[in-house]
């Protein structure tokens, strides 16, 4: 049932409106052609009447109960009308008023029945519409409660401690370089016959004394020392800066919040043939809640 129904309309509105039909009166129309028009007026009425088509034969009523009674008297020349004619019109005009007063009676009758069976039509559509409203939010509460199973809650962030873990990442990237006096030369690790180095937080440890040893006693054919100290046998040494693992952690701290991976990648470069990293760290995140 369209929103245009014109059962919604309310009894009165619908005769008020075949009330006011759309008619042209042209003052420079000669009155006897008007006269004709009345004529006409008259006749498609009552064929309308017999065969019960009331709303039609009431607008050619009125058409002519306007016409004769506003409009008519207004013309130039109806002052110049026989008498005769004039009082043909007043008694025509009479009869007319009481015969679109009776089907007006029968109009709003049937009206007031087609207006009951909307607002009945109505009070039915309205309760299926809200029935189905009903339906819909029970269907998105019971989905949204299978997603809230199905689905881990993110994390709260906490705006005021990623602000503060910004701050503590400032002040760290505030640090100036290691000093290298706090790992021991490069000499002298290789220098030693293991070639192993234990490097602790407080700095390094003390390393194994170097054997003497005559190089007078040494094959004459033997190749001079080689600068790379043989690294073509041996891994070089890493040089970490100590405060790698507690930027890492800042860096990492809102990805973490937020219940996602940090991958970083160290990058750095071969300084004194030494990889030495360098204190910037690149870092990108994924995440790894369950969708």
């Amino acid at each position: 049932m369209s929103a245009t129904d014109i059962r919604s309309i309310p009894p009165d509105d619908r005769v008020k409106k075949l009330s006011n039909p759309e008619m042209n009166f042209d003052v420079n129309t000669p009155i006897k052609r008007y006269m004709r028009s009345g004529l006409e007026l008259l006749r498609q009425a009552d064929s309308y009447y017999e065969v019960s088509d009331y709303e039609r034969c009431y607008q050619y009523y009125m058409k002519y109960i306007i016409m004769f009674l506003e409009k008519i008297p207004q013309h130039p020349e109806y002052k110049t009308t026989p008498s005769k004619d004039k009082k043909e019109i007043k008694q025509n005009v009479s009869e007319v008023l009481k015969k679109a007063e009776a089907i007006k009676v029968k109009l709003k009758e049937k009206y007031q029945v087609d207006y009951q069976a909307y607002l009945v039509d109505k009070e039915q559509r309205d309760r299926e519409v809200a029935l189905q409203q009903k339906q819909a939010q029970a269907e998105a509460k019971r989905k949204l409660a299978e997603r809230s199973i199905t689905t881990p809650s993110a994390p709260a962030l906490h705006y005021d401690r990623i602000e503060a873990l910004d701050k503590t990442f400032a002040q760290v990237k505030q640090v100036g370089p290691l000093p290298d006096n706090i790992y021991p030369s490069f000499d002298t690790i290789m220098s030693s016959p293991s070639r192993i180095m234990s490097i602790s937080p407080g700095g390094p440890q003390s390393l194994p004394s170097i054997p003497s040893f005559d190089r007078a006693t040494k094959p004459a054919s033997a190749p001079p020392p080689s600068k790379d100290y043989g690294l073509t046998d041996y891994l070089r040494p890493v040089v970490v800066p100590a405060q790698l693992m507690s930027s890492f952690l800042v860096l990492a701290q809102r990805n973490t919040d937020r219940n996602v991976e940090t991958c970083g990648i160290l990058a750095g470069g071969l300084v004194s043939n030494r990889n030495r990293l360098d204190r910037d760290l690149w870092y990108t995140g994924w995440e790894t809640g369950a969708k």
